[in-house]
């Protein structure tokens, strides 16, 4: 049912990055055109982990989240 009404409605969608679910949801129902880039300075990069890298217009990049907390 959310997928009809996103598929209805829906020209544009924006996510963070790092949101892999989004990512391949939306691809899945046919958005396939990256259209917008955000490029930020991460300021605090100790509460920070990497979690990809990407290669967009001949220049590396990286996908952080807010680390973890350990379960222990």
């Amino acid at each position: 049912m959310l997928h009809i009404k996103i598929e209805r409605y829906e020209s544009y969608i924006g996510f963070a990055t790092r949101n892999f679910d989004a990512v391949y949801f939306y691809r899945g129902l046919g958005y396939d055109v990256l259209n917008t880039i955000t490029i930020r300075k991460d300021f605090h990069p100790e509460q920070l982990e990497q979690i990809s890298k990407e290669y967009v217009f001949k220049q590396d990049f990286v996908i952080r989240r807010i680390k973890r907390k350990n379960s222990n």
